[in-house]
């Protein structure tokens, strides 16, 4: 193997994953796409939102059978799990309440919940580990963060994969576990000013803005923060430069890449050792991928894409 093509969310948009797979060089072949020289990193949030649930499950885990493909885990499938698993009040970890019914819906348009199949899938997304950490590079969802990485080791196996008694632990807010898997497979978060709430892609009003953990040298709070693509006004940014922003998440020296926080335009590094891969495929935009051939540094010419 000579390298890895790290690709970014998908969301149950199998034929730009598909094509995406074929303009990166892998055949389909004994059940498997498959490359002579190169293996995948799928990056987390295979489901959800679109229209082929079960084939991107399918493709993913049989790439990963056949030696193919990598993978880690995304919000989307830990979110499954929780919806799938009781706590120990009886309650389900995730409340099958509207929002979380929406958007879950195409996931179980496709596996009834409760039934067999549905269960052996969220089996299998408890295999999936949170992260790899590659000798030159690291694979998370959605942030890197080395001091919670080591806080959530005791609930990991030694394949990273979450420990089946760690769960329930989710359903506390205050517990350690809680707070490391949110900034790990969600990104930190910043609460906002009173007159700062935001409209997320979902509708949903938003009091908190997820922390642009990468950024390293900038004197605007505005530059530190996503709003998921909205754009505030000026007396909300001047309320948010008033704040203090707190951003001690990546400490590796590794290339990073991750997914999650919905970019737009032509992919491009975010600086010289980090990269997100999630280009808003849900919402009409590119499916992304990386071939890393072992460089220390991003390059701007290894991004693929399909629109």
């Amino acid at each position: 193997m000579t390298g890895y093509d790290l690709i970014g969310d998908i969301h149950g948009y199998t034929d730009k994953a598909e094509n995406l797979l074929k303009k990166l060089g892998y055949l389909y072949k004994n059940g498997a796409y498959r490359h002579s020289q190169r293996q995948v990193i799928f990056l987390g949030d295979f489901i959800d939102r679109g229209p082929r649930q079960k084939d991107i499950i399918n493709i993913i885990r049989n790439m990963i059978d056949a030696g193919s493909g990598l993978a880690i885990m995304g919000n989307h499938e830990f979110n499954a799990i929780c919806y799938a698993t009781k706590s120990e009040n009886g309650e389900y970890i995730r409340k099958h309440e509207n929002h979380n019914n929406k958007q879950h819906r195409e996931f179980l348009n496709e596996y009834n919940f409760g039934s067999d199949e549905h269960k052996e899938a969220i089996n299998w997304f408890k295999t999936i580990p949170v992260f790899l950490d590659l000798p030159k590079l690291g694979a998370i969802h959605a942030c890197w963060c080395d001091d919670s990485i080591k806080k959530l080791k005791a609930h990991l196996t030694a394949n990273n994969t979450i420990k089946e008694d760690a769960y329930p632990l989710y359903s506390n807010k205050s517990s350690e576990f809680y707070k490391r898997i949110e900034i790990l497979l969600k990104g930190p978060e910043q609460k906002l000013p009173k007159d700062c709430q935001f409209k997320d892609k979902n509708s949903i009003f938003r009091r908190k803005a997820r922390i642009r953990w990468w950024i390293e040298n900038s004197k605007n709070n505005i530059d530190k923060l996503d709003f998921c693509g909205r754009e505030l006004d000026e007396s909300q940014k001047s309320s948010i430069e008033k704040i203090s922003i707190k951003n001690n998440h990546k400490k590796t020296d590794k290339i990073v890449f991750f997914g999650h926080y919905w970019l737009n335009g032509i992919p491009a590094p975010l600086n010289k050792k980090v990269a997100c891969l999630d280009y808003s495929v849900g919402t009409g935009g590119k499916l992304v991928a990386y071939r890393w051939d072992g460089e220390d540094e991003i390059l701007e010419d290894n991004f693929c894409w399909c629109d």
